[in-house]
């Protein structure tokens, strides 16, 4: 054989194991990531679920937290929690954070009742539907009805007539849409409005 050919045989050789001591490299990096993430991963031993509740029963959200409460400290799902909690209708703002060594941080903002729905329900900013058990001290909320249409609807109805009425000085006391789609609004010093489908 000549050189060349030696040379060419030794070059493979080379670049042969140069691949395998990468891939022994990259598998030894991956199993003790592995052994790392399995002596890391505590269970979670304590959960802090904090918080100004007004309304929120502290109870439902216990049960909810519990029922996502899958993986140890290092594998629990912060974001499947975090969007578990962002469903239900009270929890306007949450953040969910770990907190070493096997502590859980939960800090939720309660939705504030922006107006009364019917008779027995209450909405949001965003129109979300809320049950308030002892509602008496919120009589003053303007009342919203619809007979066609959401309450996402109203609520953003509602939103657009309190800007345009708010250099005024007025505010809206009563909203409602009926069935043909026009709007009866009554404000608060006993102005009433019928106004078409299309503002």
């Amino acid at each position: 054989r000549s050189s060349e050919e030696n040379r060419g045989v030794v070059d493979k050789l080379m670049d042969n194991m140069s691949t395998i001591i990468t891939l022994l490299l990259f598998a030894s990096i991956a199993y003790g990531a592995n052994l790392a993430i399995q002596h890391l991963d505590k269970p979670i031993t304590r959960v802090s679920i904090e918080g100004d509740f007004k309304y929120l029963d502290q109870q439902n959200l216990v049960k909810l937290v519990n029922s996502q409460m899958k993986g140890g400290f290092i594998t629990i799902d912060l974001k499947v929690l975090q969007n578990a909690l962002y469903q239900h209708p009270w929890v306007a703002d949450v953040s969910v954070q770990r907190q070493w060594p096997t502590f859980l941080k939960i800090v939720v903002n309660e939705e504030v009742p922006i107006a009364r729905w019917g008779d027995d329900a209450f909405l949001n900013r965003l129109g979300d539907k809320l049950i308030i058990e002892d509602n008496s001290h919120l009589a003053n909320l303007p009342l919203m009805t619809a007979e066609f249409g959401s309450s996402t609807e109203v609520m953003k109805q509602y939103q657009r007539l309190a800007d345009l009425l708010l250099p005024t000085g007025l505010k809206l006391s009563k909203l409602k849409l009926d069935r043909l789609g026009a709007w009866q609004v009554e404000t608060s010093n006993g102005i009433r409005l019928i106004l078409g489908r299309n503002l």
